[in-house]
C-alpha cells in the first residue's frame, strides 16, 4: 500500500474491493503521445486482457509490469518507479 494513502478510507475501500473482485477498474486513460497515465497509488494492472490480477507491492511494481507489455510506455507526468515527488502527492490530496 502506498504510505501517503494509506490512512485514507477511499483508497482502502478500492484495495479491498479490487482485491475481492467486486470493483472492476476501467482501461487506462493516455495521454496524447499514446503513453499509459497511471495515477499516483495505483497498485492494480489494468491493461486490457492481462492476467496478472495480484496486487503490487509499489506503484512502480505495477509500472515495470506495464512495461513488459508489448508497445507500453508509461507517460512521463508519472513515470518515476521511484517514491512520489511532493507534488505528485500534492496533486492527489
Amino acid at each position: 500500500m502506498v504510505r501517503f494513502l494509506e490512512s485514507h478510507p477511499p483508497y482502502k475501500q478500492y484495495v479491498a474491493d479490487v482485491k475481492a473482485g467486486v470493483l472492476e477498474l476501467p482501461a487506462y486513460d493516455k495521454d496524447t503521445e499514446g503513453s499509459v497515465i497511471v495515477l499516483p497509488g495505483e497498485l492494480f494492472c489494468r491493461f486490457e486482457g492481462c492476467d496478472h490480477q495480484k496486487e503490487y507491492s509499489h506503484p512502480g511494481n505495477l509500472k515495470t509490469h506495464l512495461t513488459g507489455h508489448q508497445g507500453v510506455t508509461i507517460s512521463g507526468k508519472y513515470a518515476s518507479k521511484g517514491r512520489h515527488t511532493i507534488k505528485e502527492i500534492d496533486e492527489v490530496k
